[in-house]
Parts: structure tokens; C-alpha cells; sequence
């Protein structure tokens, strides 16, 4: 029995050393003459290196950036002590009867805006079924005459729908905040009324001319100077690169339900159909969409009460001496609030809202932004941060400036939408702060120079420079915003309201 047993160990054994690969040393001769430079290198951070990754220093970066935060966070809280309050109730009951009173005003636009297009479609189906036969101009004459006043009543409501809110909000409003709430949302809204009114007016047109395809304007073979004749009977081709093909045709859709899919639909373009999802609504989805816009909220608020105003009210000092120095720094040290703010205020806005709009609406196209974080230009950067904004500026402005009649260049058209831009800018920020000194607009139209500058810079460096990047980076987030909220709150400040409240 024992010896069975040593046999089976030396069996085991023997099986285990023959697993083992034999160990093989290798001896290089003369080691310390061996050859260590045998071929041309360049340095790894050398212009002309391949790329290689920085994920340890991006590593170190965030680490670094935390810890200066959570320094901060200490330093800020040694100093104020909490300063944070439950949100609404600083908001005067003057507000709250403001808010109410441009909430009605708005809903009262929208009726009216869609009675309007209701009443124009009637008419352009009365005059479709009389079957007359014109000749092209006195059908152009009719084209515009038909429309003019419909075009007309649609614009004096966006106007409206604009003015009385900002009378209300500069006259009776206190809270800049809540203020530039309700000037945002009349803006919308009136951007809304706007596409509704436009699109069914070519639309509209088209119908009224027996042009189902929408391939034959009458318009594009016109020019400003003859708006009520065609010039001569020549053929111009018009072509569109995507089709315009809907769902439902005009008029049948001019309804009240479908402009208040439009109202609601997370877009500023007007469509009379749009891309559905076919599939259920995702709740678990909107779960974690509508935790992220409780915890971005939450947490907004809580930088804007403990570290925000605080800073921008030891600020005030700053700009009452008109010391550049003490302005800059109070400018720096705002950069760092604000442009926390603005990109968690971009993420909870433009991913999360907008996405649980879509989603509870079926609304399939969620095209909402692209990586502006990554412009190497000014240019670029406004073409991709706001996609529902850069569309209706391009559909609704660019489009029909550069067109005909008006056939202006591309730099005029560029001009006057930053130039309307600079306008609805200033009337959200302005307004509510009582600083209709332009700061706004301006900075507005300065992004016209900017862009160029930045493009100019692009083009030398190659776009794949990031220096492009920095100067968007530091003329937008790191001095344009802190600047402009600080000239905002001072003038705030200044028009009587007591820091405190």
C-alpha cells in the first residue's frame, strides 16, 4: 500500500515538472557597450508627434479641479456660514399676479393666432373652388393681396405677444429671475406663433397656386422692386435638397390639436407633420431624466443662493470704484459660478427636458445639440450648441433674407439675425434687471467680429487646433457671461432694490 503510494507521488510530480517551460537566460555580451541610440526620434510632445493620450494628466485635472472646489466650498461656507433659503419665498405677491396676468395674455395669443390661420385657410379654399383662371401676374397680385392682411395680423400678435409681457415685467415685477422667465416664455412662444404663421403661409400659397409638390414658387421669379408683377415670363427652377413632403396637407391641418402639438413639441419650426416613435413611452426613461432635472434644479439653485450672489454683492463695490483690477477679478472669480451654472443649466435643459418632452410626446427627432464643447470656432459653436434655435434662425431668417425677392448676400443675412438675436436678448435680460443700457445686444453683435476672428485663426491653424477652442472658451464663459451678469446685477442694484431681499 505504501509503496503504490510513493509511486503515484513520483507519477504527480514527474507530470507537474514537465508542465513547466524551462527557464531560458538570455546573456548579452559586453552589456554596458550595447547600442542605446540607434535611430532618429522626436519628443512625444513635439508638434509634429503622432497623437498619444492624456487620459493621466485629464485624470490629474479633475482631481486637481475637485479639490479646489471642495476648498472653496469649505472657504465659502467659513465665511457666510448657509445662505441657502426654500426656493419662492422671496417672490413678492406683485410677481405672482404679473406671472399670472402675461400666462393668460399668452394663452389669449394662441387662440387668436390660430384663429387667424383658421379663417385664412377658409379663404383659401373658397378661392381654390371658384377653379379661376389667371394669368401668372394677376395670380401673383392675388397670391400677395390674399395674404397680406393674414401676414400683417400674425405679426402685430407676435408683437404683442412680446410688448405687453415686457411692459408688465420693467413696470410691476421685482424678481430679476422670475422676470426673465416670463420674457423667455414669451419669446418662445412668440418665435412659435411666428413659425405657425410662416410656414402655413407658404404652405397656404402653394395650395392656392395648384402647387401640390411644392416645386414652383411664384415667388422666385420676382424681385423687391416688383413685388406685384413678374418681370417676364422666363422659367426659373427651383429645387430643395430635401423634399417637402408631409403627412398632412394643407389645409387639413390647421387644427386646434395639432398647433398644440406644435406648442408643446420641444421645436421652433413649424411642421404639419413630424417623426414619431412607433414604440410605447419609455418610462424608466423619463424616471431618470426627471431625476437629473431634479438633482441639476436643485443643485443650481443651491450654487446661484450660496455662492453666486454673495460674489456678485461683494462685487458691487467693484464697479461703483471703476477699478479695472478689482473689476477683473470679480470677473475671474464670477467665471467659475457662471460657467458651472451654464453647463449644468445646458444639460438639464437641452438632454434632460427636452428629452422627456420628446419622449412623453413621441417626438422621435432629438436632435437637440451637437459637441459645441469642442468648436474650434465662435461659428461653429452658435450652429451647434442651440439646434432648435439655429434651425428656425435658419429656416425662418437666413432662408427667406437670401432668397427671393429679397435676395440679400450671406453676410447681410448673418448681420440681421444677430441683429434680431441681439434684440430678443436684450428684452430678456434687460427688462427684468431695468438695464436697457444694451449690454446684451452688443454682445451680440460683437460675435459677428468674433466669429470671423476665430474662423480666420481655424483656418490658419487647422481645425484641429485647440486655440480656436480657447478663445471661445475665454471670450464667452470665462469673461462675456461673468461680465454681463455683473453689469445686470449692479444696474439691479442700482435701479433700488435692497441686496437683502
Amino acid at each position: 500500500m505504501t509503496v503504490r503510494t510513493h509511486s503515484s507521488q513520483d507519477s504527480i510530480d514527474l507530470a507537474l515538472k514537465s508542465k513547466v517551460p524551462k527557464r531560458v537566460l538570455k546573456i548579452k555580451p559586453y552589456p554596458q557597450a550595447q547600442v542605446t541610440h540607434s535611430s532618429a526620434h522626436i519628443s512625444l510632445l513635439d508638434k509634429e508627434a503622432p497623437p498619444i493620450r492624456f487620459n493621466g494628466l485629464a485624470n490629474f485635472s479633475m482631481l486637481l479641479l475637485g479639490g479646489m472646489m471642495i476648498r472653496l466650498i469649505l472657504e465659502n461656507y467659513l465665511k457666510y456660514g448657509l445662505l441657502i433659503k426654500l426656493p419662492g419665498f422671496e417672490i413678492q405677491r406683485v410677481d405672482w399676479l404679473t406671472l399670472v396676468t402675461c400666462t393668460f395674455n399668452l394663452i389669449t395669443n394662441f387662440l387668436v393666432s390660430y384663429a387667424i390661420e383658421k379663417y385664412a385657410a377658409k379663404s383659401a379654399i373658397a378661392f381654390v373652388k371658384k377653379g379661376a383662371s389667371f394669368k401668372q401676374n394677376e395670380l401673383l397680385a392675388v397670391d400677395i393681396s390674399t395674404n397680406k392682411w393674414i401676414l400683417l395680423s400674425q405679426m402685430f400678435l407676435v408683437f404683442y405677444n412680446i410688448f405687453l409681457p415686457s411692459v408688465l415685467v420693467y413696470k410691476y415685477m421685482r424678481h430679476p429671475l422670475v422676470g426673465s422667465l416670463v420674457m423667455t416664455f414669451s419669446v418662445i412662444l412668440s418665435l412659435k406663433i411666428f413659425s405657425y404663421a410662416m410656414t402655413n403661409l407658404d404652405l397656404r400659397r402653394a395650395y392656392m397656386n395648384g402647387d401640390e409638390k411644392l416645386e414652383d414658387d411664384i415667388l422666385s421669379q420676382t424681385k423687391l422692386s416688383d413685388m406685384k408683377i413678374v418681370l417676364n415670363d422666363t422659367k426659373i427652377k427651383t429645387s430643395n435638397i430635401h423634399p417637402i413632403k408631409y403627412d398632412v396637407s394643407y389645409p387639413d391641418n390647421i387644427t386646434l390639436s395639432s398647433y398644440m402639438y406644435f406648442w408643446a413639441a420641444p421645436t421652433f419650426c413649424y411642421q404639419p407633420s413630424y417623426p414619431r416613435n412607433k414604440g410605447p413611452i419609455r418610462w424608466g426613461f423619463v424616471a431618470r431624466r426627471l431625476f437629473e432635472i431634479i438633482f441639476c434644479g436643485t443643485l443650481m439653485y443651491c450654487v446661484c443662493q450660496q455662492y453666486a450672489y454673495p460674489t456678485l454683492v461683494n462685487s458691487v463695490k467693484a464697479v461703483e470704484t471703476k477699478n479695472q483690477a478689482w473689476i477683473s477679478e470679480r470677473v475671474l472669480k464670477l467665471s467659475v459660478v457662471v460657467s458651472m451654472l451654464w453647463l449644468i443649466g445646458f444639460y438639464a435643459l437641452f438632454h434632460s427636458i427636452l428629452n422627456i418632452n420628446a419622449e412623453l410626446l413621441g417626438f422621435s427627432d432629438r436632435n437637440f445639440y451637437l459637441s459645441w464643447w469642442n468648436s474650434s470656432d465662435l461659428g461653429s459653436y452658435w450652429r451647434e450648441w442651440n439646434l432648435p434655435i439655429h434651425n428656425f434662425c435658419k429656416r425662418h431668417i437666413m432662408s427667406p433674407l437670401t432668397s427671393p425677392p429679397l435676395s440679400l448676400s450671406i453676410d447681410l443675412g448673418v448681420f440681421f439675425t444677430f441683429f434680431i438675436s441681439a434684440v430678443l436678448h436684450e428684452l430678456i435680460f434687460g427688462i427684468p434687471t431695468r438695464s436697457l443700457k444694451g449690454y446684451s445686444f452688443f454682445g451680440m453683435i460683437l460675435q459677428i467680429p468674433l466669429i470671423n476672428l476665430t474662423s480666420y485663426v481655424t483656418k490658419i491653424r487647422g481645425p484641429d487646433s485647440n486655440i480656436g477652442n480657447t478663445l471661445f472658451w475665454i471670450s464667452f464663459c470665462i469673461i462675456g457671461q461673468p461680465f454681463l451678469v455683473l453689469q445686470y446685477f449692479y444696474d439691479w442694484v442700482e435701479y433700488g432694490n435692497a441686496i437683502n431681499t
